[in-house]
């Protein structure tokens, strides 16, 4: 038995090390208290409201962004709930504040998750892989550089918890297509991951539709019963979890809230009109042939169209189709997540690599060791393609496709390399199993070298002097919102939150203008108290940068240019950040 389990402890102390290193080395923020980004600021800031105030569990008002006007989150709360868990028996048995209990378990959940993720990745391969190499696909999740960044202490974010609930998914999906679980409980297991998946995000749907589309397609062409009893389950326990889902965050509103970026009433409407076309489906054509099973189709296909153009016609938009096209285009699909990963030149090559250079090993190799049979390798094969594909147009699909090609990755090093004898076998092995660190790697190395000091605006360092002044509003970059909220009691007016739709483009047009006559007019309509700027920002293209935008009006501050109408504040040496008050 401890045989058996030695190989995970090895991985499971390697993954304790390598958090660890991080943390050691300051690669991670924990020591220096702070935190990876905006949004785990935001989290945590989220979560102490909560504990503040636990009647406000369907509040998610954020009253000190997009200031005086406040703004609303489109979060979830499972995340929230996993973290309080953690701070619990810290402020119960370790006289821990609240503060200090949600910082240090919001900055090693994590981690933690990323464990998990590794157990379940273990799990859902299992009937696909040999036991011995469960474990290096285990291995191979935490050397990957997307999953290592996302993932460090200090950067609680919910991408991993719905990566945990997508690749559970596939993994129950995968047991009902091998046999080993009746199809209809596989799929309703399933089902009720992808459901929870889409509670914690609405990004969920993506994996879902693409794995029932996948499935529906085999069924069109070999007709079997299991599929269809698969695709029933999958619907039925996609439901029962949007409705448990919907009703936690909406309680006695859920009737009254349609929302695209938000579990909401338009999720369960379509999770209904799922369950009707599958159960009408498979009710009619169980056992029809291949041209009746393809009418048949269209013609259910069809009415549930209609349904849901009928019931919840705003769910064809997708769950960015309630963004502003302004803020889409100035703010969104500029961040580094949305950027495309077309390899148009050195640095989208080396970005590419560091992001998909697994999922593009992988899945030629997989298809080079030609597995037998092919069906059960439906789920893990085919979404790590179609997200490997999605990435090339947005990169956050990537931290779905990379994961999930690594159980790829273990079953051709297995498959290729089987015939060969002694060290060729053992030095080939070695080779394909150190993809991960080797594309990271190669990517930092063609990463081209900017030729300038980055700039050193670091809020937390002048956030004993921020928290000095008379509280007020201030007009920040796009990205410092979240960490001045929770490090002061300033309000701001920008955040980086698609919701935030006026917030984010008076920022974006005050820090772009040329016109201090425009920049005073935005200062005076928002009553801002406060201008922060960070001059200094490499002056890149705004799809280059990560909307720390530093625009004319910045540049202007950093020099003899000052407008008449701001009052330059002193702050802590060594940093590039400016401060100024509105006279």
């Amino acid at each position: 038995m401890m045989r058996r389990f030695m190989p995970y402890l090895l991985v499971l102390l390697f993954f304790i090390a390598l958090h660890g290193a991080l943390v050691a080395t300051g690669i991670s923020p924990y020591l220096k208290g702070q935190l990876g980004d905006s949004d785990s600021y935001m989290r945590l800031l989220r979560v102490e409201a909560l504990v503040s105030d636990l009647h406000s569990w369907f509040d998610s008002s954020v009253p000190r962004m997009n200031a005086p006007l406040g703004d609303n989150l489109n979060w979830t709360r499972p995340l929230d709930v996993l973290i309080l868990a953690g701070a619990l028996p810290l402020v119960a048995y370790a006289d821990f504040t609240w503060h200090d209990a949600i910082y240090q378990a919001g900055s090693w959940l994590p981690p933690l998750l990323q464990i998990l993720m590794a157990f379940a990745l273990a799990w859902a391969a299992a009937p696909l892989l040999q036991p011995a190499q469960r474990p290096l696909v285990m291995l191979l999740s935490a050397l990957l550089p997307v999953m290592i960044a996302y993932n460090m202490a200090g950067r609680p974010d919910q991408q991993t918890l719905l990566l945990i609930a997508t690749i559970m998914m596939l993994g129950w999906a995968t047991r009902g297509l091998m046999g080993q679980e009746l199809a209809l409980r596989a799929g309703l297991y399933a089902g009720l991951w992808a459901g929870f998946g889409l509670w914690v995000t609405v990004e969920a749907q993506f994996a879902y539709l693409a794995l029932c589309g996948m499935i529906g397609l085999v069924w069109l062409e070999r007709g079997k019963d299991e599929l269809l009893d698969l695709l029933e389950g999958l619907a039925l326990g996609f439901f029962i979890m949007v409705s448990i889902g919907m009703l936690a965050e909406r309680g006695a509103a859920w009737q009254s809230i349609r929302e695209l970026d938000k579990i909401s009433l338009t999720h369960a409407l379509f999770a209904v009109v799922n369950v009707a076309f599958c159960g009408f489906l498979a009710t009619s054509a169980r056992h029809a042939h291949a041209m009746g099973r393809i009418l048949l189709t269209a013609l259910w296909s069809g009415l549930a169209l209609a349904g849901l153009i009928f019931f919840a016609p705003e769910m064809l938009q997708g769950p960015a189709g309630q963004i502003d096209p302004r803020v889409m285009q100035g703010f969104f699909l500029q961040i580094r997540e949305m950027r495309p990963l077309w390899p148009l030149t050195l640095e989208d090559a080396s970005l590419m690599l560091l992001w998909l250079g697994v999922p593009l090993v992988a899945l030629p190799l997989w298809v080079a060791a030609r597995p037998k049979p092919l069906l059960p390798w439906l789920p893990f094969a085919g979404v790590t393609a179609i997200f490997t594909l999605a990435a090339l147009m947005h990169a956050r699909f990537a931290q779905t496709a990379a994961p999930l090609a690594c159980v790829l990755l273990v079953f051709a090093m297995a498959a290729l390399t089987e015939n060969l004898k002694g060290g060729k076998r053992l030095a080939l092995r070695a080779l394909i199993l150190l993809t991960p660190l080797l594309t990271g790697i190669i990517a930092l190395a063609l990463m081209p070298e900017d030729g300038r000091a980055p700039p050193k605006c670091n809020v937390a360092d002048i956030a004993p002097r921020l928290r000095e002044l008379p509280e007020g509003i201030i007009m920040a970059p796009i990205n410092y919102g979240p960490e001045i909220l929770y490090m002061t009691g300033h309000s701001v007016i920008a955040g980086p939150y698609h919701r935030n739709t006026q917030g984010i483009l008076d920022a974006l047009e005050f820090f772009g203008s040329s016109s201090n006559a425009r920049a005073q007019d935005i200062i005076k309509r928002r009553t801002a108290r406060y201008v922060l700027s960070c001059p200094t920002m490499p002056d890149r293209p705004p799809q280059k940068r990560q909307n720390e935008l530093a625009g004319k009006q910045a540049n202007q501050q950093a020099g003899d240019e000052i407008p008449g109408w701001l009052a330059p504040i002193s702050l802590p040496e060594g940093q590039d950040l400016r401060l100024y008050r509105v006279k």
